[in-house]
């Protein structure tokens, strides 16, 4: 396959059917399944225009669970499979089915795809369903192998001058979040330019939630204090694997403690990310002031407040008409932060 596993941090699938599974757990499985077939069944269609190809979200939703949204992350009940959407980039599709040597996937063309300007999908069966921050998780970790691999994003190139021969992997980072829509297969505009690839050999298997989601705890997890005195049996014990349920209680704690911090002290939270921004060095305006907004919105500032205080503190930058160009579109974003803000899909 062309990698050593453990090269990329990865390692073969292990997974064995549960006969004993809760009967939800089988539909989630069964559901899987069925994305995987309607990829396979409707890439042979032929399509006057994109738009007439349908759309599918890897998540299935409860529209009872908010009252501000009916498809939105808060409506997520679980998430099969992982949908990824490439515009265009450095990365062809076998180069990445390479340095994801163990995992089963297939790939297609979308409807503008060309030889000249390639454009692919990819859909990944997962070992069991997730929550939408176990998704969240697992994409950050297939981005990872990415850039270590010598991929990023264009933002990530543009903001680090440091990353040498770096090249554009051409994922839609808008498309990492559980919620987005994607267009079903069909035929390339041009039918002689369609593609349809199965990537099914015997050691290729689906992502293991579990273990990808073991490996992002140890990429996190920072290094032991040292002791005086080590214990080597209980050092050598194997250690047990980390649950996904384990995984989503500890970032339900941490955003507890987050919200508790907001509520308990929100005028500190304001006048840190103030103190922040107004420390910004020149050239960094662009990102500093979002992450004023970022952070003031995580206060308690929305809607027209929020443009009031950036208005205010834009006479602190260093270039004061980019920034306050910038406020109507910083505000809109954060205020439709955890919703669909549209049924855009590329």
């Amino acid at each position: 396959v062309g990698l050593d596993a453990t090269t990329v941090g990865l390692r073969p699938p292990c997974v064995t059917p549960n006969p004993t599974a809760p009967s939800d757990e089988r539909t989630r499985r069964k559901s899987t399944y069925r994305s995987r077939e309607t990829v396979q069944t409707t890439g042979t269609s032929s399509l006057a225009a994109k738009d007439e190809a349908g759309l599918i979200s890897p998540s299935t939703y409860d529209p009872n669970a908010s009252q501000e949204t009916s498809r939105g992350l808060a409506n997520i009940k679980y998430v099969n499979g992982v949908w990824l959407d490439n515009d265009g980039g450095d990365l062809g599709f076998e180069e990445f089915a390479r340095l994801f040597p163990y995992l089963r996937m297939v790939v297609w063309n979308t409807y503008s795809h060309t030889p000249q300007k390639p454009r692919w999908r990819v859909f990944i069966p997962t070992s069991k369903a997730m929550s939408p921050e176990v998704y969240r998780l697992i994409m950050a970790e297939i981005e990872a192998v990415l850039n270590k691999h010598g991929y990023w994003r264009q933002k990530q190139l543009n903001k680090n001058a440091r990353i040498k021969n770096g090249r554009r992997h051409g994922f839609d980072e808008s498309k990492f979040n559980a919620a987005s829509l994607f267009y079903l297969p069909c035929q390339a505009k041009n039918p002689a330019d369609s593609f349809f690839r199965e990537f099914d050999e015997p050691w290729r298997g689906p992502l293991n939630v579990e273990r990808w989601l073991g490996d992002c705890i140890a990429t996190l997890r920072p290094e032991p204090e040292l002791e005086p005195e080590t214990d080597f049996a209980a050092a050598a014990a194997p250690t047990p694997p980390v649950s996904e349920g384990a995984i989503c209680e500890r970032l339900t704690q941490l955003r507890q403690k987050l919200q508790a911090d907001r509520a308990a002290k929100p005028s500190q939270i304001i006048e840190d990310a103030e103190q922040e921004w107004r420390r910004a060095p020149q050239g960094h305006g662009h990102e500093a002031f979002f992450r004023l907004a970022r952070k003031l919105h995580w206060a308690g500032i929305t809607g027209s407040h929020l443009q009031q205080k950036l208005r205010e503190e834009a006479d602190h930058a260093h270039s004061r008409k980019d920034r306050r160009a910038e406020i109507n579109g910083i505000v809109k974003k954060l205020d439709q932060s955890g919703k669909i803000g549209g049924r855009r899909a590329a």
